[in-house]
C-alpha cells in the first residue's frame, strides 16, 4: 500500500476520489429521487428561505410557521447557499434543498481526507479512515436530509476550520489562520452545534500542539476571533440587536442533557457507534475502542482520542455524530491494528512476510463490508422523502379545511425524525399541535411538554401498527387535547379503523389513502 504512488500529494488525491466515489454511490439515490422534494425533514427551513427571499434577502424579524411567529434567530448560511444555488443553477428551491446538502456532504468527504492526513497516520489508516467517513449512516444521516441545509454546511465548514487550523500549526502560515478562522464563522453562522464543536476542537489543538505561549502567539488567537466574528456578526448582530440573547438560551434549554443522560449514552459506548446500516455496523465501533485505546497512551497520537473525549463532553446528546472526525480515523487505526496483530503473531511463531510484504487484513475486511454493503445502500436507500400520497393528504387539507383549523399528525416516529409532522405545517398551511420544530427559539418549556406528547403518542402508534395494544389512541388524545379539529395520520398502509377513532361516537373519516387517515372530529363532540 506504502509503494502505490511516489508522493503523499499523489496519493492523497487518490484517496479523495476513492472516497469521494463511495460517498457519491451511497448518496445518489437522494440526488436522484423523483419529484425534486427534498429527502426526510426541511419544512420548517423551506419556511426560512422564503421568508428570506420575501424580505428582499435580508434576515426577517420573524418567520411564521406552524401558525407561530418566531424569532428569526436561525444561523442563516445554509438558507442563503440554498437561496443561491436556485438563482445560479435556474433550479427550484425544493430542488435546491434537495441537491445542496448532498453536495456539500461530499466535500465535506474530501476535507476530511485532506485533514486525516494532517493527524499523523500511516498511508493505510488514510484509506481505511476515508472509506469508512464515506459510508457510515452517520455521517449523511442528518446532513442529507431537507433539514441538512443548516447541518451540512455546519459539517463542512467545521471541518474546513480544522483542517486550516492544523496546517497553520503545522506550516506557521498566517493564510490557514484566516482560512480557519473564516470556516469556524461560517459553520458557527450555518450550525450552533457545529459551531461548539469546532470550538471544542480548536482548543484541544492549541492545547495540544502548546504553541501559543508568547505575547505574538496570542495576538494571533486574537486575530482568529476578531475575523471569526466579523464573518458570524451580520447574522448573531441583527438577532441580538433585535431579541437580545433570548432565543439562544431557549435554544440552549432545549439542547441541555442531565448527568444521568451523560453517563447513559458514555457507559453505553455511543462515541464508538459509527453504522453501516441502521441495525448493523460491522463490527466498526468495536475497531473503534481498539484504536481509542492503543492511540491513548500513545505519546504521537493521543490527541485523536482525547478529541473525541472532548466532542462527547461538549455535545453528548448527538453522539457518535458529535465525535465523528476523531471517531472514524481511531476505527480505521483499530482496523490496522488486526494487521499488526497478524505480524506479530507470525513473529512469535517465527515466520516472516517476505521484503516489503505487509498484511492487509484490515484492508481486505473493510473491502468485504463494502462489496456486501453498498449494493444495498445503492437500492434500498435508507432514507426517504414523503411520499407522494402523504404530500397529496397534506395538499387536500389545504384546499378542503378552515385556515384555523388545528391539527394532531401522529406518525410511527420520535419527533425528530416525524418528517410528516414536521412538513405538515408547510405543505397543508394548517396548525399541527404536535410538530414542536421552531419553538426552541420561542418557548424550552412549551417544546419539551409537545416533545414528551409526541414521544408517547409515537409508541402508541407503533403498537398500534404492530398490533400490540390497539385501540388506546382517541382515548389518550381526548383525555389530553382539547383544541383541535382532526386527527392526521401518516402511517404505512394504516386502515381507518387504526387508534379506534371509529369506535367512539367522535370522529368521522374525512380522507384515507394508502399512508394517510385524515380523521374529523364532530363538532358537538367537542
Amino acid at each position: 500500500m506504502r509503494r502505490l504512488f511516489a508522493s503523499d500529494k499523489r496519493f492523497r488525491v487518490f484517496v479523495i476520489f476513492f472516497a469521494a466515489l463511495l460517498g457519491f454511490i451511497v448518496r445518489y439515490p437522494y440526488l436522484s429521487f423523483e419529484a425534486g422534494f427534498p429527502v426526510g425533514d426541511g419544512g420548517l427551513f423551506m419556511e426560512m428561505i422564503y421568508a428570506i427571499k420575501a424580505n428582499g434577502y435580508l434576515l426577517p424579524e420573524y418567520v411564521n410557521f406552524n401558525k407561530t411567529q418566531i424569532p428569526f434567530a436561525y444561523p442563516p448560511v445554509g438558507f442563503y447557499l440554498a437561496l443561491l444555488s436556485s438563482k445560479v443553477f435556474g433550479i427550484s428551491l425544493l430542488q435546491s434543498a434537495q441537491i445542496v446538502p448532498v453536495v456539500l456532504n461530499l466535500l465535506t468527504i474530501a476535507v476530511f481526507v485532506l485533514l486525516a492526513a494532517e493527524l499523523g497516520i500511516d498511508r493505510v489508516e488514510l484509506f481505511l479512515c476515508s472509506g469508512v467517513f464515506s459510508v457510515v449512516l452517520q455521517t449523511y444521516l442528518w446532513t442529507v436530509k431537507g433539514g441538512g441545509l443548516s447541518r451540512s454546511p455546519g459539517f463542512l465548514f467545521t471541518t474546513m476550520a480544522l483542517y486550516f487550523f492544523l496546517s497553520h500549526l503545522r506550516r506557521g502560515k498566517r493564510l490557514y489562520l484566516f482560512l480557519s478562522a473564516v470556516a469556524f464563522g461560517l459553520a458557527a453562522a450555518s450550525h450552533l452545534e457545529w459551531g461548539l464543536l469546532c470550538m471544542a476542537s480548536l482548543i484541544v489543538f492549541v492545547l495540544f500542539f502548546g504553541r501559543y505561549k508568547n505575547v505574538q502567539d496570542f495576538y494571533a488567537l486574537a486575530f482568529f476571533a476578531g475575523a471569526a466574528a466579523l464573518v458570524t456578526v451580520p447574522w448573531w448582530g441583527v438577532v441580538v440587536s433585535r431579541f437580545g440573547l433570548t432565543p439562544f438560551l431557549n435554544a440552549w434549554n432545549v439542547a441541555e442533557m442531565d448527568a444521568s443522560q451523560f453517563f447513559e449514552k458514555f457507559f453505553a459506548g455511543s462515541m464508538f457507534r459509527i453504522t453501516i446500516f441502521p441495525a448493523k455496523d460491522y463490527l466498526l465501533p468495536v475497531f473503534g475502542l481498539v484504536g481509542f485505546i492503543s492511540t491513548l497512551f500513545s505519546r504521537e497520537r493521543s490527541l485523536i482520542p482525547v478529541w473525541l473525549l472532548v466532542t462527547y463532553l461538549a455535545a453528548p446528546k448527538n453522539s457518535p455524530i458529535s465525535g465523528l472526525l476523531p471517531a472514524a480515523v481511531l476505527t480505521a487505526i483499530g482496523l490496522r491494528n488486526i494487521d499488526r496483530g497478524a505480524r506479530h503473531l507470525f513473529r512469535k511463531i517465527n515466520r516472516r512476510f517476505s521484503g516489503d510484504v505487509q498484511p492487509g487484513i484490515g484492508i481486505i475486511y473493510f473491502l468485504f463490508v463494502l462489496v456486501f454493503s453498498i449494493p444495498v445502500l445503492f437500492d434500498k436507500p435508507v432514507l426517504r422523502a414523503l411520499t407522494p400520497v402523504e404530500r397529496a393528504a397534506m395538499e387536500y387539507i389545504a384546499e378542503n379545511t378552515p385556515d384555523d383549523a388545528r391539527f394532531i399528525v401522529l406518525t410511527l416516529n420520535d419527533w425528530h425524525s416525524a418528517d410528516a409532522a414536521e412538513w405538515f405545517p408547510r405543505l397543508s398551511q394548517r396548525q399541527s399541535l404536535t410538530t414542536p420544530q421552531g419553538l426552541e427559539w420561542v418557548s424550552a418549556a412549551e417544546f419539551n411538554k409537545i416533545v414528551g406528547q409526541v414521544a408517547v403518542l409515537s409508541q402508541m402508534a407503533r403498537d398500534e401498527q404492530a398490533g400490540i395494544e390497539t385501540g388506546r389512541l382517541a382515548d389518550f388524545i381526548e383525555s389530553n387535547f382539547t383544541d383541535y379539529d382532526y386527527v392526521a395520520i401518516f402511517a404505512g398502509h394504516v386502515e381507518k379503523e387504526f387508534g379506534g377513532f371509529l369506535d367512539t361516537d367522535r370522529f368521522e373519516v374525512f380522507y384515507r389513502k394508502s399512508d394517510a387517515l385524515i380523521l374529523r372530529r364532530i363538532p358537538n363532540s367537542q
